[in-house]
């Protein structure tokens, strides 16, 4: 009775506070819909792990699953639907033919003016020294610990390195069961794992690291290659086709289930300068495609588009 009471709340809450357009920033909150004029509101769609991902679930998942499925059942009301990325888009046909496929329409993220290159030395040296990373070269991974982002097969590939100059760096939290890796593989001490930082230290983090290391298994987007990228960091990152779309040709591409093919990409970068300036070359020009300021003007564009047809009620 709660959540139907939340649910109920947040719709009359919509009702009130609706704007000349509105936007609902995700598929799960879809149902806002049954509180906003659909001919003036967009929804957002990020991904479709919900829906892909095949491993064990419990009560608190199978509900979850429920809601979402519910939700997805409202985006055809929507004007449109924006999805983050053409592979989102491709995934959400997929999984919901129900909605009319001429109104789901894939408009990138942005990224803001934050991600760029640290000048002062001083600042990166006090950073290394901070964090225990100084006279050592730094293995980057950023993502939380979910079956998609494949932090195991980060660390397995580093495992296989073997090197003693070398750092891995893991920022996010980390499941039991990833803790248990890092010591049956020996590698304890040298990993380092940072939580809870803000865009600023990231930015910093980015700029002292030898590379991004990013092999995901499937991404909606994938924010870490660009923010890397816009700071001049080296990225390699995995074949899934949102990657493939957001990273372009500026960034080292390894399959995400090849572990031994990921730890050679690191060895690759690692050792040969020409090959990471033009990584950082490459990824300087990727990362400036990208803006807040296109994504709202292509928002404003299709929210004043004039449209008619099923689903305008």
């Amino acid at each position: 009775r709660q959540q139907i009471d939340r649910y109920w709340g947040y719709i009359q809450l919509a009702r009130r506070e609706q704007g000349d357009y509105n936007i609902i920033a995700s598929e799960g909150c879809a149902y806002l819909l049954m509180g906003l004029p659909a001919d003036r509101t967009i929804c957002v769609c990020h991904d479709m792990h919900a829906l892909s991902y095949s491993g064990p679930k419990d009560l608190h998942h199978h509900l979850y699953d429920l809601r979402y499925r519910w939700n997805l059942r409202f985006l055809p009301k929507a004007k449109f639907v924006v999805t983050v990325s053409q592979n989102t888009r491709t995934e959400l046909l997929r999984f919901c033919p129900f909605i009319p496929g001429e109104r789901v329409i894939p408009v990138h993220n942005g990224l803001e003016d934050r991600w760029k290159r640290i000048t002062s030395p001083e600042l990166l040296d006090r950073y290394r020294v901070q964090h225990k990373l100084k006279g050592k070269r730094t293995v980057l991974h950023v993502g939380s610990d979910v079956f998609y982002k494949n932090k195991a097969g980060v660390i397995r590939a580093f495992a296989q390195l073997n090197r003693p100059d070398l750092l891995l760096v893991l920022v996010g939290d980390l499941t039991q069961e990833t803790e248990g890796l890092i010591d049956a593989l020996g590698i304890r001490a040298s990993v380092r794992q940072l939580n809870n930082l803000n865009d600023e230290d990231l930015v910093t983090l980015y700029n002292v690291a030898d590379m991004l290391v990013f092999p995901s298994i499937s991404e909606g987007f994938g924010w870490p290659p660009l923010e890397a990228m816009a700071c001049g960091c080296p990225v390699i990152a995995s074949d899934c086709p949102s990657l493939l779309e957001v990273c372009g040709q500026a960034c080292l591409s390894v399959r995400a289930t090849d572990t031994g093919e990921i730890a050679n990409g690191i060895e690759k970068v690692l050792a040969d300068k020409s090959i990471r300036d033009e990584l950082t070359a490459k990824g300087y020009q990727q990362a400036a495609k990208f803006s807040w300021r296109s994504t709202a003007a292509r928002f404003l564009e299709l929210l004043q588009l004039q449209q008619s047809g099923p689903g305008r009620d």
